[in-house]
């Protein structure tokens, strides 16, 4: 942050169960850090604990997905006070976080045949989805998801699962963007169908 405080967000799983505790933790090195548990019914996989700092008033955006029931979870921590859970949105599917030109929290996740945008309604702390497919109705894996508040534009990469190999998805690599969250540019990265999922 401005004055040069670390803060992390890491997934804590609990010996001989199936669930782990989502814990933050911030200070000036990492030999001394203050933790605070967020979550103690974390999702296991954690495949959506994201952290991001707002650079204009240091206030920190955290996301993960808990379970029982599953959906995934936004929470601000301004001054190492963590807000109320926010849900955006129910299930398990992969997500990626970034901050707006407003400091307002944005996501990326995965749904049945396409990826879905999670933009903040004005009036509450909820998000509305909107789902959009830049090359055409197939699974999708999520890569990453960056937002340039410059220009307002939005970029993700993502994988197609065009194949498998010994029972793992194999994909294609594939990058896209948009200036308003409906009419995307699509172009492929790699084309090599050799790409595994946890490689990007």
């Amino acid at each position: 942050d401005s004055v040069g405080n670390l803060h992390l967000l890491y997934a804590k799983p609990v010996p001989g169960e199936d669930r782990c505790e989502i814990v933050y933790a911030t200070g000036p090195s990492p030999t001394n850090l203050v933790k605070t548990v967020l979550e103690t019914n974390g999702s296991l996989a954690s495949i959506s604990a994201g952290i991001l700092v707002n650079k204009t008033n240091d206030v920190v955006h955290v996301c993960y997905h808990k379970d029982s029931p599953a959906y995934l979870v936004h929470q601000t921590i301004d001054a190492g006070i963590p807000s109320e859970q926010q849900q955006v949105d129910g299930r398990g599917w992969h997500s990626k976080m970034q901050l707006d030109s407003n400091g307002n929290a944005l996501f990326v996740r995965e749904s049945v045949n396409s990826l879905r945008l999670f933009i903040p309604n004005d009036a509450s702390p909820t998000w509305f989805g909107i789902n959009f497919s830049p090359s055409g109705s197939h699974a999708y894996r999520i890569a990453d998801f960056v937002y340039d508040r410059t220009r307002g534009r939005l970029h993700v990469t993502y994988g197609d699962n065009a194949s498998t190999f010994k029972g793992s998805p194999m994909h294609n690599l594939h990058y896209a963007f948009s200036d308003n969250s409906t009419d995307w540019e699509h172009s492929v990265v790699d084309s090599s169908t050799t790409l595994w999922e946890l490689e990007f």
